[in-house]
């Protein structure tokens, strides 16, 4: 009977990439009452990417995300932003500022448009009434510069931690990073202070920035930049323990305190060297596969649902260690799209939820939808599409369907 389900749920996802309907909006409930559609782990689920929303408006719409059938929801980065004012929330032009950090620390109050350590742990305990994780972006790269473009301690901000200010704590060469070799994409930079993520302390404060947030009830971390942050693998002249020393530290602290393991994800656009196998990261975390993302899109966007309906990992990880998109606030807010559009800004909801179809039903990996964002910094996304009938059942096919395997035709 189980498997007659299933061969009917995929010809109704098929009915769906053919030709989405009108979109369906899920209406605001007044009350609490909501139904959980969740797994239990956040590996092999559907996360919901909150970009830029505060943790007050996430927690306001858990009821919705409940739902919507997904299992997490992603945060924008939990340190202090550069330059925050509270009275400067144009989220268009101010959203990049979230991820040049102040810091190795969760965000005081008053701090960022995102929120505080207090208001993180109280979203993160309102969440699991609706049994959500909550996955919050890490940037340990990098931090602020001063408004010049560089990668050396002397371009750091002047507002950056005191704990922090100290030159060996950076990287000192001051050449832009390229894709030519694991040295040029680990050592080189981005166009801001490079942390010398070879260094104890900077290993140490980072491992403790995770640290808190578990005390806050994290479920799991996003690392931004992680493929510019170098492995033990690595050459022997550069290689470094940054990532067992933070995340095996992190495992090892969330079983001292009794929760669960936490998700660990990175960031890798692209390719992360030459010849370089993703196994060297798959080894600690599972990766970000954009490339695939990127082709269910185009195709989507085509109808070639004979193209759609390739299942190869294109980043060359298992299932189990990628995550999967369609859409990204690196294609939304920037050009970072790896297929014929680089710019997803343009793009209908009705060609997104084609795409969707197949990148949020995929057995065992992870996939992370991406609610386009308010124009203004901390408000919940205005676009109604995350929550739509479409997207919504495609996030419950595949909860249901857990543990099985697929079959793409």
């Amino acid at each position: 009977m189980k498997t007659t389900r299933k061969i009917i749920s995929l010809l109704l996802a098929l009915c769906m990439i053919a030709a989405v309907g009108t979109v369906g909006i899920v209406p605001a409930a007044a009350d609490t009452t909501y139904v959980t559609y969740a797994q239990d782990t956040i590996q092999g689920s559907n996360i919901l990417h909150c970009f830029d929303w505060s943790y007050n408006n996430i927690k306001a719409a858990l009821p919705e995300i409940a739902r919507a059938g997904y299992t997490a929801v992603q945060t924008s980065p939990v340190q202090r932003p550069k330059d925050y004012n509270a009275s400067w929330t144009d989220g268009v032009n101010q959203w990049w500022k979230l991820y040049q950090p102040l810091g190795l620390s969760i965000a005081g109050s008053g701090q960022s448009w995102i929120g505080s350590s207090s208001e993180l742990t109280a979203l993160c305990t309102e969440a699991d009434k609706y049994n959500i994780k909550i996955v919050v972006d890490i940037v340990a790269n990098h931090l602020a510069n001063n408004g010049t473009d560089g990668g050396t301690y002397s371009y750091i901000n002047n507002d950056v931690e005191s704990g922090l200010k100290h030159s060996e704590y950076y990287h000192t060469n001051n050449t832009r990073t390229n894709d030519d070799s694991r040295y040029n994409i680990t050592q080189y930079h981005l166009g801001m202070p490079d942390l010398n993520t070879g260094n104890s302390t900077v290993q140490t404060k980072t491992l403790n920035l995770l640290k808190a947030c578990i005390d806050c009830g994290v479920d799991g971390f996003r690392f931004d930049a992680a493929k510019h942050i170098e492995l033990p693998t690595d050459n022997s002249s550069f290689a470094s323990q940054f990532w067992p020393t933070v995340i095996n530290g992190a495992k090892t602290y969330a079983e001292e305190m009794g929760v669960e393991e936490p998700f660990f994800y990175g960031e890798i656009l692209g390719a992360a060297g030459p010849n370089f196998s993703i196994s060297n990261y798959t080894a600690y975390m599972a990766v970000t596969d954009n490339q695939t993302g990127d082709r269910a899109l185009d195709k989507a966007f085509w109808s070639a649902a004979d193209e759609l309906a390739d299942d190869t990992y294109l980043k060359g990880a298992s299932a189990e260690d990628s995550v999967l998109w369609v859409e990204s606030h690196d294609t939304y807010m920037g050009n970072s799209g790896s297929a014929w559009v680089t710019n997803t800004k343009d793009i209908t909801s009705e060609v997104l939820n084609r795409a969707w179809a197949i990148v949020g039903a995929r057995a065992d990996s992870t996939a992370l939808f991406f609610a386009r964002p308010n124009v203004k910094m901390g408000a919940a996304s205005s676009d109604t599409n995350w929550y739509s009938t479409e997207v919504a059942e495609v996030n419950k096919f595949k909860n249901h369907f857990v543990g099985t395997s697929e079959y793409l035709s």
